[in-house]
């Protein structure tokens, strides 16, 4: 699965998310449910997984599916280009 980019993050702690992403947040432990304003949360209140920084809201971030991290934009493009094939 690719890693999936969100234009905009909800709060510091969540944003919502449809079901289609549900099994995944369940997969890396953050999916959160139970509150008034929505049915389903992505939980990203550790920041980026590679140096920490709070996603901020409004601030784009992105969720790598294979590992489960939450990614500033910035990492989640150096990720992105590391993944792709190279020719040969």
């Amino acid at each position: 699965m690719p890693i999936l980019r969100f234009e905009a993050a909800d709060t510091t702690e969540r944003t919502q998310i449809g079901e289609g992403l549900v099994r995944f947040a369940v997969k890396a432990g953050r999916l959160e449910t139970g509150r008034e304003e929505g049915r389903y949360f992505l939980q990203h209140a550790d920041g980026c997984g590679v140096d920490g920084e709070r996603i901020r809201p409004g601030d784009p971030f992105a969720f790598d599916t294979d590992t489960g991290e939450i990614l500033c934009v910035g990492h989640a493009a150096e990720r992105a280009a590391s993944q792709r094939p190279t020719a040969n």
